[in-house]
């Protein structure tokens, strides 16, 4: 498995996306899993128990590039209520190792 370094394609900013659907009828969230395994800037989507339906993180050059996104595609989505976006400013911790003691 090969790591790619994202600063040096111009891909540094991760955004969290919090989503809410309109219902969460088999066709709705259907729809909406569909259209994100279409949008290579989402590179990981989490189904949730809880407040929102849906996180995402989404990996993006910058702001500019991110806004474009939400309104000319994530947005579009039949189904879409509400986008709370997440900006992080600092990454702690990022690893791909399990815990296996």
């Amino acid at each position: 498995m090969a790591f790619v370094d994202s600063a040096k394609v111009n891909l540094s900013l991760n955004i969290f996306a919090r989503i809410w659907l309109k219902s969460q009828d088999a066709e709705t969230v259907d729809q909406f899993v569909d259209a994100i395994q279409d949008m290579p800037e989402v590179v990981e989507c989490q189904l949730m128990a809880g407040d929102c339906d849906f996180f995402l993180r989404i990996v993006v050059a910058d702001l500019d590039v991110y806004r474009k996104f939400q309104i000319h595609h994530l947005n579009k989505i039949s189904g879409l209520q509400n986008v709370k976006t997440e900006i992080p400013l600092q990454k702690i911790k990022q690893t791909t190792e399990l815990p296996l003691g």
